[in-house]
């Protein structure tokens, strides 16, 4: 598994921010994140708890406890179904410039069905 720095730097490269642009929305410092991120320094628990919700991870998979995220931020009923599972598992592990790709199919598929506005 992992270790904390490593899950850490992953997590940001994947969506493609800077340290600066997540050191903004964490409210510390870049250093601070640079620091985390080479392993010189550790978050207290009220950061952890930050940098976990800002990548909708769960501690346990952030600290490297499980590679396995199971934190899920919103519902759905068909959450409990292979199908949804195999989708998230997709999302999951498909670079980041294919995300928008597979957007535009999914909203070629459904149309005007969805409303973007009511997005969580």
């Amino acid at each position: 598994m992992n270790s904390f720095n490593e899950k850490l730097r992953m997590l940001r490269k994947k969506i493609r921010y800077t340290q600066l642009e997540v050191a903004e929305k964490l409210e510390i410092s870049d250093k601070s994140l640079s620091d985390y991120e080479r392993g010189r320094a550790e978050p207290d628990i009220k950061t952890l708890i930050k940098i976990a919700n800002f990548f909708n991870v769960s501690l346990d998979y952030l600290l490297g406890n499980t590679n396995k995220n199971e934190k899920l931020s919103f519902r759905s009923p068909y959450q409990n179904t292979q199908e949804f599972k195999k989708v998230i598992h997709i999302i999951d592990n498909v670079d980041f410039d294919k995300l928008n790709v597979i957007l535009g199919v999914l909203k070629a598929v459904v149309g005007n069905e969805v409303k973007e506005e009511n997005i969580i």
